[in-house]
């Protein structure tokens, strides 16, 4: 299985989450790091800034459901997923 060999390498994964996977999360209640742990192993989330800015445009301006997810949490998706890390730019 892919998930074997991917977690046999001991090198720590950066994963970059979008506003449509950080949507998912909350929409399906699914529990990211266990499901990254299962996977992956050793890994770090990021968020750029660009996607909690469009998080922030779609509180104000989205409509439906968008609108709705994206006001879940009003303290900012950041405090929801533990030990996320936020970069302005993808090095």
């Amino acid at each position: 299985m892919a998930s074997d060999w991917i977690r046999r390498n001991s090198r720590r994964r950066i994963i970059l989450l979008d506003t449509s996977a950080i949507f998912m999360i909350f929409e399906n209640s699914i529990r990211i790091e266990d499901e990254l742990n299962r996977l992956l192993g050793s890994y770090d989330i990021k968020i750029i800034q660009e996607i909690f800015n469009e998080i922030n445009l779609l509180k104000e301006k989205g409509s439906g459901k968008q609108k709705l997810l994206a006001k879940y949490n009003k303290g900012g998706f950041s405090r929801s997923l533990s030990g996320v890390g936020m970069n302005s730019s993808i090095a």
